[in-house]
């Protein structure tokens, strides 16, 4: 058997899948008093993957946290999209 392939299919399984509830949780973690509201981006990648941006906004818009992930979109981020490439969250 050729040992070296264990490392590599372990890698190949931990692809970084982006899920809904890990943004919701970075939103939880980093919203302030003055929070307003979230905006997410998504950006397809060469790869087929996904380049996904939250960021939160205080009342005179101003980014005050923001967080970049990559990776597969898990079913629920697909269906909040809905086709669209932006979703704005009320916090």
């Amino acid at each position: 058997m050729v040992w070296w392939l264990i490392p590599a299919i372990l890698g190949v399984i931990f692809v970084v899948g982006i899920a809904l509830s890990t943004i919701n949780d970075w939103f939880i973690e980093n919203q302030t008093v003055n929070s307003s509201y979230g905006e997410i981006i998504r950006e397809r990648l060469k790869d087929g993957n996904y380049k996904v941006v939250a960021g939160v906004f205080n009342r005179s818009g101003n980014c005050t946290a923001q967080q970049a992930w990559e990776g597969e979109l898990d079913s629920d981020l697909q269906q909040a999209f809905a086709g669209e490439r932006v979703i704005r969250i009320e916090l």
